[in-house]
């Protein structure tokens, strides 16, 4: 949508010729539902980490609210030991 709407801005001040973005059927999708763990999961979750050897990235991902992601793109750097 935000391609459209920049699209139509420039469309309008004669940047582009044409906004093809505007041609795009654009379907609304349902909102997917969230995939939370409930604290009974997620204390079983917590019960093995330390038996696996990717554990210590379950704890952060759980302790912090981290998504997969994130927690794999933390280094050494981002972490203040003094605070």
């Amino acid at each position: 949508m935000t391609l459209i709407k920049a699209l139509r801005h420039a469309e309008r001040r004669d940047l582009v010729a044409r906004n093809v973005a505007g041609l795009c059927d654009l379907r609304r999708s349902k909102p997917k539902e969230g995939r939370s763990l409930t604290p009974e999961q997620a204390a079983k979750l917590l019960a093995v980490a330390p038996t696996d050897r990717l554990g210590i990235t379950v704890e952060l991902g759980l302790y912090l609210g981290l998504r997969p992601g994130e927690v794999l793109g933390l280094q050494w750097g981002d972490i203040d030991f003094d605070q």
